[in-house]
């Protein structure tokens, strides 16, 4: 899965990312961190952190000409309790409030932003508080 990056958000996280450090091998299925303009954290399993905008990338997982799913947004092993809003990265969307150390889910309808060519489509996803998030689609419009 890769990330759609916004160029207004503080802290973006590239979930699922493949990372080729210079000096070794590549990392599968990394987080990467960035804080502004800053490369802060790199690592596997590593959760966003809070405030973090993580883009999930639905190309191919939903049919083209998509304009919203409805999802089903789980947090696992929240670092506190907070919420966590899914939306199109351009305007208000629905989400769910964590409890530390509690993993829950709840269904979500967001908007999708398609991408330049109209050929990708993605969601938002923005916590308040570290935790792992899992994203699975259950219908589209």
């Amino acid at each position: 899965m890769s990330a759609l990056v916004t160029t207004w958000a503080a802290v973006v996280a590239l979930v699922g990312a493949t990372v080729h450090p210079g000096d070794g091998p590549a990392l599968e299925g990394a987080t990467v961190v960035i804080d502004g303009e800053r490369v802060t954290a790199v690592g596997v399993g590593l959760a966003p952190p809070a405030g973090a905008t993580v883009g999930v990338d639905l190309t191919g997982l939903v049919p083209g000409g998509t304009s919203a799913v409805i999802a089903n947004v789980t947090t696992v092993q929240p670092g506190a309790t907070g919420p966590v809003v899914a939306w199109d990265c351009a305007a208000a969307g629905d989400g769910l409030t964590t409890v530390a150390g509690t993993s829950m889910n709840r269904a979500a309808l967001a908007a999708v932003a398609l991408g330049d060519a109209g050929d990708g489509a993605g969601v938002c996803l923005t916590t308040s508080v570290p935790s792992h998030l899992l994203v699975d689609v259950m219908v589209t419009f």
